[in-house]
């Protein structure tokens, strides 16, 4: 194994395992991408991209594809789940632009995914291969041996950014044990042509309800709304049931209940064949590594999978990348196992930082009492800022 700058595998093909091989190829590092699937298929739904991740986007040469596919949403709407009352309005993109060095943007999944494939085919320092399954992974004095389907590979560094259901993550400490179940989210696309003028091209809507809340946005070149449905639900996905699932819409409109006039145009317009539903599940931040020697890392849901309830999931995939890149190319600090041990250690507490600013939000959004609910409109504006300046003004780790 090189102590100086590795070769790097990367067990996965999405969000996080592109963003890692661009960001080690931004610091001189090698890598070679290994993703499972021949043909990918990225289901249509939107992200969510806060400055914390923009920023990295842009550190890696991104700014100018994201100007074009991109849309600045301009702000955000709370809604009643039952009345369509307007509980809370918030400034996105004027609060943004004025408070932090990045832009609020949304994006369609299947663009975000085209700009990082062609950016990494571009690049020399990356090999990406696809149809190409992880079997077993070994470990000898020179480093790590990946059994694949199309042979063996050897590398220094062996990163899994294969998210939820990572086989990766079964060498390490595993945390599936430990995880927690969150409900359900049901995923879907409406052509904006099918809509009327209430849904508006540049706002992002959020309705709250005990049990459910709804957010949609736009995102697309040919204009679509993206719709998440969360829903509470303690019928436990089984323990295998890790991805999405087709769903029709009677399974979303029997547990969307009582739906307000808005909500329920949007769900008579839902297309079938744009409907998923997802177990949602939130993973702990732990330290990966069950033994300190094995230079093995994890990158977003392969590490930390995290409940959607602040919007950060694809944002801490593309953190964890960067800090990857940053940590793995300073031979200042030791060998690449100490960096690794270091990655690690720098972003545990961010993780946990979020994750619990997920929970607190979950509670908000479901709140049942009438006096909380108030209490809730009376301080959004001031929990707003709070929040965002905590998620959105993250710059990565600091290694001086």
């Amino acid at each position: 194994m090189s102590d100086c700058l590795p070769t790097v595998a990367i067990v996965g093909g999405g969000i996080g395992g592109l963003t890692s091989a661009l960001a080690l190829a931004d610091v001189g590092i090698n890598s070679i991408v290994l993703e499972r699937y021949a043909d990918r298929n990225d289901v249509g739904a939107g992200i969510q991209l806060s400055p914390n991740a923009t920023r990295v986007l842009i550190q890696l040469g991104l700014q100018k594809d994201l100007t074009v596919l991109c849309r600045r949403p301009s702000s955000m709407e709370w809604l009643d789940g039952e009345t369509d009352k307007l509980l809370a309005q918030f400034p996105i993109s004027s609060y943004v632009d004025e408070t932090f060095d990045a832009p609020y943007l949304q994006i369609y999944r299947p663009d975000l995914m085209r700009v990082l494939t062609s950016k990494c085919e571009n690049e020399t320092r990356i090999e990406f291969r696809t149809g190409v399954s992880v079997e077993k992974l070994r470990l000898d004095v020179r480093g790590i041996i990946l059994d694949t389907s199309s042979g063996d590979i050897r590398t220094d560094v062996c990163v899994g950014a294969d998210g939820t259901n990572s086989t990766i993550r079964k060498y390490t400490h595993d945390s599936f044990e430990k995880r927690l179940f969150g409900g359900f989210a049901y995923r879907a696309v409406i052509p904006l042509d099918q809509l009327d003028e209430r849904y508006s091209l540049d706002v992002t809507r959020l309705w709250l309800n005990p049990a459910y809340h709804v957010v949609t946005y736009t995102v697309g070149e040919e204009p679509v709304l993206n719709c998440v449905f969360v829903v509470e639900s303690r019928d436990l996905a089984s323990s295998g049931d890790m991805h999405r699932q087709r769903a029709v819409r009677s399974f979303l409109t029997e547990a969307i209940v009582d739906p307000s006039p808005l909500l329920r145009f949007l769900l008579e317009r839902v297309p079938e064949e744009t409907l998923y539903r997802w177990p949602l599940y939130q993973f702990p931040a732990v330290p990966v590594r069950s033994n300190a020697e094995h230079p093995i890392a994890l990158v977003g849901d392969a590490w930390h999978t995290t409940l959607p309830f602040a919007g950060q999931g694809a944002a801490l995939a593309l953190e964890d990348a960067y800090a990857l890149a940053k940590c793995v190319s300073d031979v200042r600090s030791g060998s690449i196992v100490t960096r690794l041990t270091r990655y690690e250690e720098s972003r545990i507490s961010r993780i946990r930082q979020v994750q619990n600013i997920s929970a607190r939000n979950r509670m908000v959004y479901h709140l049942k009492n009438p006096m909380l609910k108030l209490l809730r409109s009376w301080s959004a504006h001031a929990a707003y800022r709070r929040t965002t300046r905590q998620l959105f003004s993250y710059k990565g780790i600091d290694l001086n």
